[in-house]
């Protein structure tokens, strides 16, 4: 009777873990167009950390402070943005606070896969590429607990650029970057649980740990009297551990955590208010016309859009409009410069997206 009731009792815990245990697929990645709302902590109260490895955890997270540093995270479809077409395997771009980086990634049923990235690192308005010809998996499909793997990505890349270097005494300025990059990263499903964050609902979570050297080789090229031709820069080397926990049904990681040391958190980015993240749609080529344009742009605004945002090519914010419950909607393009642009029209927490081009 003993054994029986062992046996019983057994079989029941392995039933509830085997039933409870998190895997992620295709379905909790694939999102539509969407524009996250994400929060940046960078002074974490030392009280918290990434926990324990393991089955069935709990992580309370809502110390995490929600006002130091907001941010948005936007998914798009990579061939619906201009840059995109520079990386070939990409279908995903997720744009961080109106193009200050894009990374452009192939999501598929096999997973999450970066393609590059470009960066506006010296803050110039000149965009910084980096495509890596062996790609990195961010996460791999399917995704179970216990899932572990090391892989090397690696890219070199040259990118324009309008930057000086202080060298003998001269300034000289650079035209042109050469950016090497190779990477050495084991990740690791260590754990699934449950999570809380401010703001957020609960997420059931498999937690990546990942593991990462690198190393970062730079030349830059100039047409300076006496200098003129490819000279290396600087050479720098880069040790990172991180967390990240992907939860069901999201479609994009809900915290990532970059570590100082096993336990210190250096920051955190973390999903917040879930309600209020703003479901996306790709407007027609009919609804904006005429498209080229020289004087101006009309916009069918038959879904009823309070307000149009303006963007050129590196997400810088050009102009905002509000046009009430007009049907049509006409802006003037006549002083901006030829080339292509794109726009938010946005009604509460719906926003579409179209692009143009001016061709005087």
């Amino acid at each position: 009777m003993k054994k029986t009731l062992l046996i019983i009792c057994f079989l029941s815990i392995y039933s509830y873990v085997a039933q409870a245990q998190i895997t992620l697929d295709f379905n909790d990645l694939a999102v539509p167009v969407k524009t996250f709302d994400f929060r940046k902590d960078t002074a974490v109260d030392p009280s918290i950390t990434p926990g324990n490895p393991g089955p069935n955890q709990t992580w309370n997270f809502m110390a995490l402070h929600s006002t130091l540093d907001t941010m948005t995270i936007d998914v798009v479809n990579s061939n619906t943005i201009p840059t995109g077409g520079m990386f070939a395997g990409s279908n995903i771009a997720t744009i961080y606070d109106s193009a200050l980086i894009m990374y452009f990634f192939n999501s598929s049923p096999l997973g999450l896969v970066l393609h590059g990235t470009i960066y506006d690192f010296f803050k110039t308005g000149d965009s910084i590429m980096v495509e890596l010809s062996i790609p990195d998996t961010a996460l791999a499909l399917p995704g179970s607990y216990g899932d572990s793997a090391t892989r090397y990505s690696f890219g070199d890349t040259k990118s324009h650029c309008n930057i000086t270097y202080d060298t003998m005494g001269y300034q000289v300025p650079v035209d042109s970057l050469r950016i090497r990059h190779a990477q050495v990263k084991t990740s690791v499903n260590d754990a699934w649980g449950t999570m809380m964050l401010p703001g957020s609902p609960n997420f059931d979570v498999i937690r990546q740990k990942d593991y990462a050297t690198s190393q970062d080789s730079i030349w830059g090229h100039t047409s300076f009297p006496g200098f003129a031709g490819w000279h290396f820069l600087y050479i720098r080397y880069d040790t990172v551990l991180t967390y990240t926990w992907w939860p069901k049904n999201l479609g994009i990681h809900a915290v990532k955590f970059v570590m100082g040391s096993p336990t210190a958190v250096v920051n955190a980015e973390f999903v917040y208010d879930i309600d209020n993240s703003i479901s996306e749609n790709e407007l027609s080529s009919s609804t904006i016309y005429p498209n080229p344009a020289s004087d101006y742009i009309t916009i069918s605004n038959t879904a009823k859009y309070k307000e149009v945002v303006i963007f050129d090519v590196l997400g810088n914010e050009i102009s905002r409009h509000t046009i009430g419950n007009k049907d049509l909607v006409r802006i003037s393009v006549e002083n901006l410069p030829n080339g292509l642009y794109f726009f938010n029209a946005i009604n509460g927490n719906t926003k579409s997206s179209g692009k143009f081009v001016v061709k005087h």
